[in-house]
């Protein structure tokens, strides 16, 4: 209450007053005091106010933190799921490789053990007066062939180190032609060649064995390409 009205008051019982007058000191008494509750009030209100909203947009941030957050979890266990299932295939996948790799390596081990008992059959006698160059000569054709395509298969699955391969090629083209140098001379002593060509060449067992040696030596060579493919070979993991 402000120094004005208590002097007013104080006037009021010393002097005495209308009842006009006390209406008009009540009348400010009230005023005064409604007008201090009021702005009391209003200052708590507006403080309330400005907590809530403080607090609203406190709890909007936490919120839109939150939402992100679990956004970013979502996506990360998205990626980590979609990893893992290819860590999984990748596995299902390389064990295939693996297996297809041993399969195509005992293929052309097969293939190269048919040539070398073909390369120690045609020197013997035996052989030589079997009549069966024909059949030789498809036997030979045909191991060499699964010798080449599975070999290439390796190559195309990425497994064979460069120099592996220039060797095979080169131990591959040596074979044919020894092999080629060999049944041509084994071809003169046939029936049907003599028969044909009765002044032609005549067969030659000191030439043949020579053709014969070198053609060893080209299948040996070759052997060690073979042999050396499961040490050389690049496995994956």
């Amino acid at each position: 209450m402000d120094s004005e009205l208590l002097k007013l008051i104080e006037k009021a019982v010393n002097d005495g007053l209308t009842t006009a007058a006390w209406y008009v000191i009540v009348i400010s008494v009230t005023a005064a005091g409604v007008g201090a509750f009021l702005g009391s009030y209003f200052r708590r209100k507006g403080e309330n106010i400005a907590t809530k909203e403080d607090f609203d947009q406190l709890l909007n941030q936490l919120k839109n933190q939150t939402k992100a957050t679990e956004e970013i979890k979502a996506e990360i266990q998205v990626d980590l799921n979609r990893f893992s299932d290819t860590l999984e295939r990748n596995r299902e996948f390389t064990g295939f490789r693996r297996d297809r790799i041993a399969e195509h390596l005992n293929i052309i081990l097969d293939a190269y053990i048919e040539l070398y008992s073909i390369a120690q059959m045609i020197p013997l006698r035996l052989w030589l007066h079997s009549n069966t160059d024909l059949e030789t000569e498809g036997r030979f054709r045909a191991a060499l062939s699964r010798l080449r395509v599975h070999f290439g298969t390796l190559e195309c699955l990425g497994v064979l180190p460069d120099e592996i391969i220039r060797t095979f090629m080169e131990s591959d083209r040596r074979v044919l032609d020894s092999w080629n140098d060999v049944m041509s001379e084994a071809a003169y002593r046939t029936p049907e060649y003599k028969n044909e060509f009765p002044n032609g060449t005549a067969f030659s067992g000191e030439r043949y064995y020579k053709r014969w040696m070198k053609f060893m030596t080209t299948i040996e060579d070759l052997g060690k390409v073979v042999k050396g493919l499961s040490r050389d070979i690049v496995l994956p993991l």
